[in-house]
């Protein structure tokens, strides 16, 4: 548009997906729904990635805020998925999710029974063994077990 920059979209290219961190565009072109176009374009690009890394399955619009009236755009590419804040798994975001997430800001969007997980850190110390797991204390790292017995226990 007569040599002005008027979009810019930041991308985060990974081994297997393409996700879309940052959109922004001039306001006063509000008008030409570039949101909508820039994901077109995004998508197109990773359609093209994918020809050569054959790795690359999955294209991640970014946050959706189905309150934010600019970020509805993204509700409208389907099949489109949400990461249920309290399963960690995907939902597909139908009307039955939207007008979940009309009533309420937060919510549970998958229904079955999968309870949520009450510590994040449990996982982590199944799959490590605590001295492998270092922590960063004035500019030294050091195990994390050295660290919980040293400092932690002691402030507690």
């Amino acid at each position: 548009m007569d040599e002005k920059l008027v979009a810019v979209g930041v991308l985060d290219i990974l081994p297997n997906c393409v996700s879309s961190v940052y959109f922004f565009y001039d306001p006063d072109l509000m008008p030409l729904s570039l949101g909508t176009y820039g994901a077109l374009r995004e998508i197109a690009f990773v359609r093209q990635l994918a020809r050569t890394h054959r790795n690359l399955t999955n294209y991640y619009m970014g946050f959706y805020i189905h309150s934010c009236v600019k970020m509805r755009y993204k509700g409208s590419f389907t099949p489109s998925f949400l990461l249920c804040p309290e399963t960690y798994t995907w939902k597909l975001l139908d009307d039955a999710v939207r007008n979940k997430l009309t009533l309420q800001k937060y919510s549970r969007l998958n229904d079955a029974e999968v309870p949520p997980e009450r510590n994040r850190l449990e996982k982590v110390n199944h799959a490590f063994h605590s001295d492998c797991i270092c922590v960063f204390y004035c500019w030294v790292g050091i195990a994390h077990t050295w660290y919980t017995s040293s400092f932690v226990d002691h402030c507690s």
